[in-house]
């Protein structure tokens, strides 16, 4: 019972965080939802190449002014907002709508492939490596991070796409005999693991 209780009271503090998101009252989230707000603003007017690196901080208060009340400015006037805290607005920001769709599409691709694999009997490692990349996905609307230098997330990705490839390609350790016949008529014996193969006379 003692250890279930806080438990359970940090499940239902984890709960009604999650439900203070969009909540009107909590200024914290408000302001997060006025960021993202400005940041489509901008990925609107710049739809096909974005505004540029490092520009959100620049068009910030112009574009603020169209979109968010005078209170809602008024809740920004002693900060300088640096980024929209969301790396898919932030994606289309800087770079245009096309780039943040291909960015999403990879991820997209990459997510379906661990999925199949999984429900094939991929094992606990494609399901460590889908939790590990379903986490950091999530974790991307409320950040803002340089997406192209987040090195252990890219790591992730190209760890999902071995993983999920190995069976295509021969990855899983089977052995398959060969025989190889020279222009002589001498027979050589081998036998091939995976895409290695070795070679031994007779």
């Amino acid at each position: 019972l003692v250890a279930v209780t806080p438990a359970r009271t940090a499940g239902t503090d984890i709960i009604d965080r999650g439900g203070s998101i969009f909540a009107e009252l909590d200024e914290s989230n408000r302001r997060r939802v006025d960021l993202w707000i400005v940041g489509l603003s901008i990925a609107a007017e710049y739809p096909w190449t974005g505004a540029g690196p490092e520009t959100y901080p620049l068009l910030f208060r112009e574009h603020a002014r169209d979109r968010l009340s005078r209170e809602r400015q008024a809740a920004f006037a002693p900060f300088r907002p640096e980024s929209p805290h969301n790396v898919y607005i932030a994606a289309a920001d800087n770079a245009g709508i096309p780039a943040a769709s291909a960015y999403l599409a990879l991820l997209a691709v990459v997510v379906g492939r661990l999925w199949r694999r999984l429900h094939a009997g991929g094992g606990w490692w494609s399901a460590a490596l889908l939790a590990a990349v379903a986490g950091h996905l999530v974790t991307d609307f409320f950040i803002t991070a340089e997406f192209s230098g987040s090195w252990l997330f890219w790591i992730l990705l190209g760890s999902a796409v071995v993983a999920e490839s190995g069976d295509a390609y021969g990855g899983t350790g089977s052995v398959e005999a060969v025989e190889l016949q020279e222009d002589g008529g001498e027979g050589l014996h081998g036998s091939r693991v995976g895409q290695a193969s070795t070679i031994e006379a007779p």
